[in-house]
């Protein structure tokens, strides 16, 4: 079986007729299962028709309910609140407002389904823009598949700011992006009274800087090209900010072109393995 996010970076290789070379990719999507049992969705990788080796993703946060959470973006937006920031932060202003929101047994639930281990971990980038889109007051449930994440990036207003400032954590092996820092800044700018639109690009922005800031540093070790691929680069927004930065680094950037760059290119990066691999 080839692993789901391995998969989409190989359907760009399939595109592209790269055989030989190695490659350095960032895979993002909302569901994945991954090697670990965790649900991945925004993995950086060094990879080649070989195999891969995973050297980042996004930190941890329980799927209340499993599936149940991607149909309803507002307990991702819980779970990554009680998870990331913790229950002093959670006591006042708009995250106070919001926690309140969620009828009272529900939330008694969920705190069950976070704090137990009972719930799936993700490391999804899906997942992330259905909790911030949550949090902005955009879309609290999915009628559609990606309704929030979609209607995020719509409603992102371009403005001259910074990003928010994310941790991102080496233990020498792996590198881990925080995201306590990231919700205490959207969380305080709602405070402040930006627009949902304005934290919407702020958001975006900070996902492009710090994913485009990890391939910069990992691609100093010498890759033929870096490697773009998954549903959240549907995201035009997000493919435009980390294209511009990267090829501004220096970096050939490839990128699913005339084939799918969502789960329906799954099956061209296995059959893409399976052909290599039955021809050498």
């Amino acid at each position: 079986m080839i692993q789901h996010h391995y998969a989409h970076l190989l359907s760009v290789l399939a595109e592209k007729g790269l055989v030989n070379g190695r490659f350095l990719g960032l895979s993002a999507d909302g569901t994945g299962y991954g090697s670990d049992g965790a649900v991945w969705g925004c993995e950086v990788m060094a990879f080649d028709l070989s195999g891969f080796q995973r050297l980042a993703h996004l930190e941890y946060t329980p799927m209340p309910g499993g599936e149940t959470a991607i149909r309803k973006p507002y307990r991702m937006a819980y779970s990554y609140i009680r998870t990331h920031i913790g229950d002093i932060d959670c006591g006042r202003g708009y995250v106070k407002e919001f926690i309140s929101s969620i009828d009272e047994e529900e939330r008694s639930m969920l705190n069950f389904a976070i704090k137990s281990g009972v719930s799936p971990q993700t490391s999804s980038l899906g997942r992330l823009f259905d909790g911030v889109s949550c949090l902005l007051g955009i879309c609290r449930v999915n009628t559609y598949e990606a309704e929030g994440a979609m209607k995020l990036e719509a409603t992102a207003e371009e403005y001259n700011t910074e990003p928010y400032k994310l941790e991102v954590i080496d233990d020498g092996s792996m590198k881990t992006v925080r995201l306590r820092e990231l919700f205490m800044g959207i969380l305080s700018d709602i405070d402040g009274g930006l627009s949902p639109g304005e934290v919407s690009y702020r958001f975006h922005i900070t996902i492009a800087d710090v994913l485009s800031g990890i391939l910069i540093d990992e691609a100093r070790v010498g890759y033929d090209a870096v490697v773009l691929s998954g549903g959240c680069f549907q995201n035009l927004l997000i493919l435009r900010l980390m294209m511009k930065r990267l090829r501004a680094s220096g970096i050939e950037v490839l990128y699913n072109v005339n084939t799918p760059i969502n789960d329906a290119n799954i099956c061209i990066g296995q059959a893409f393995y399976g052909g290599y691999r039955l021809g050498r």
